[in-house]
């Protein structure tokens, strides 16, 4: 019989600790610099503690996951008794994590590894990876699995306020041109992340504009699951409920951390509503 694992990375993940609690998931962390010191991405820097850096100025980079961790946990977990595991990374056009878990499992023997592209980031990936642990209890057939996961992440979209593009062109998620939206023009920029791209879908004069523009965005579809993601802005976050609140009062909302390898790229001043879009009838 069949022994199902899943293993997220930190971008995805909503905390360590929340992820290892679950039955039969597993964490690794990617990594954040921070003026050349070396810190696990949520589990060796605290979110408050990273953001404050960044707002002050500390430089900033991030490193990815090596084939040898992925190598090394694959052998960790095979020792638990699994047969398989569902391996669920930062998207592949944001970083080479997703490409390291790949090479890793063909090194890997005695045990099954299926690599998955989120094509996302962000603590939606663990929503996202509990229903696909809820399904494959109803399965023994992996390829069943599998088509279940990129169904599901196919229907995943997160809407986000910054209030500039700069880090984003910084670290080239976006292009220069884009980035002047929210600089020489001195507005607030809405994007979308959807398959793995950001996007500029929107702009607005004042953060309350946009972080209603933020959700006016997520309206045109119907949301099956939805989480507020923030970088440690308390204002940002009961903005950003309160605007729910109004358009969705009666939907469960989780609030979760952006890990700060998001941070790094995304910047210190960002709010998000990120979905599982429903199922088309």
């Amino acid at each position: 019989m069949k022994k199902f694992a899943f293993l997220l990375d930190s971008t995805l993940a909503t905390t360590k600790s929340e992820v290892e609690k679950k039955d039969d998931f597993f964490f690794l962390p990617l990594y954040v610099v921070i003026d050349g010191v070396l810190y696990k991405d949520m589990e060796e820097i605290s979110l408050d503690t990273f953001y404050e850096k960044m707002r002050e100025g500390y430089d900033v980079t991030t490193s990815q996951i090596s084939s040898g961790e992925f190598l090394q946990k694959y052998e960790k977990i095979r020792e638990q008794g699994y047969t398989d595991v569902f391996v669920f990374t930062l998207a592949s056009k944001m970083s080479g994590t997703m490409q390291s878990a790949i090479v890793a499992g063909g090194l890997v023997q005695g045990i099954d590894i299926h690599v998955v592209e989120t094509a996302t980031v962000s603590a939606i990936g663990t929503i996202a990876v509990e229903q696909i642990a809820k399904f494959s209890q109803t399965t023994q057939d992996p390829a069943e699995i599998r088509a279940f996961a990129d169904d599901v992440f196919s229907r995943v979209a997160i809407y986000v306020y910054v209030d500039n593009l700069e880090t984003l062109k910084k670290g080239g998620r976006i292009s220069a041109a884009k980035a002047m939206i929210g600089t020489v023009l001195q507005i607030k920029p809405i994007l979308i992340i959807r398959d793995g791209v950001i996007d500029v879908i929107g702009k607005e004069r004042t953060l309350k504009k946009a972080i209603k523009g933020v959700l006016d965005a997520a309206q045109k579809v119907e949301i099956e699951y939805a989480i507020i993601l923030h970088s440690s802005q308390p204002e940002l976050v009961e903005l950003m409920r309160a605007q729910c609140a109004l358009k969705y009062p009666l939907m469960p909302l989780e609030v979760a951390g952006l890990s700060p390898v998001i941070g790094a790229h995304i910047g210190p001043n960002t709010v998000a509503f990120a979905v599982i879009e429903k199922q088309s009838s």
